[in-house]
């Protein structure tokens, strides 16, 4: 409910911004909304596609690493990099394959 209101609250205020910068008619409240709504979303999809890079791209190492151990390559590394969870993984992954070779 929380989220809910503050993106109506967020939608309200760069309505009013865009009216009062000319972008949209002074009564025109449902064109600022819609271009609100448009930023908002344009906002949480980059948030989202910045989140999934930062966790997307080392757990792709980690999984292309594995592969390469199953294939019976011991000396396969990943680099220890992202949140810390994944760092750990990371850590995790190579002393293990350390340990195999």
């Amino acid at each position: 409910m929380v989220l809910v209101l503050s993106a109506v609250g967020l939608a309200t205020l760069v309505s009013l911004a865009l009216g009062r910068a000319g972008m949209i008619a002074a009564g025109a409240w449902t064109t600022g909304l819609a271009a609100a709504a448009a930023v908002i979303v344009a906002g949480l999809v980059l948030a989202f596609l910045a989140a999934m890079r930062r966790v997307g791209l080392p757990m792709g190492e980690v999984v292309l690493a594995a592969d390469r151990v199953a294939a019976g390559d011991f000396s396969a590394r990943v680099p220890e990099r992202g949140p810390p969870s994944l760092r750990a993984v990371g850590r995790a992954f190579n002393s293990m394959t350390t340990r195999l070779q």
